[in-house]
């Protein structure tokens, strides 16, 4: 999971999950519920939360894994000024 910052009043988190094979999925978090929220939502969807007590990554299971193809995927967040799309 990777995170950009800016200096501009944040209104969303967008959270980008992609896979290696360029199948992508945009998830808008509204900000009031805080970066660390966000956080915690991307490492459970790509399978790297410290939450999780064993991994997810290379057992049979679809977390962390492209809904299409089934490939891993890897979560960005960046913050958005602008309307939610």
């Amino acid at each position: 999971m990777t995170t950009e910052t800016s200096n501009k009043p944040v209104r969303f988190f967008v959270i980008t999950a992609t896979c290696g094979n360029g199948h992508s999925q945009r998830l808008n978090v509204d900000a009031a519920l805080g970066r660390q929220w966000a956080e915690g939502l991307a490492g459970l969807l790509d399978g790297t939360s410290p939450m999780y007590l064993y991994s997810p990554i290379g057992t049979d299971s679809v977390i962390g894994k492209c809904g299409i193809c089934l490939a891993q995927i890897n979560c960005t967040i960046a913050e958005s000024e602008g309307p939610a799309t």
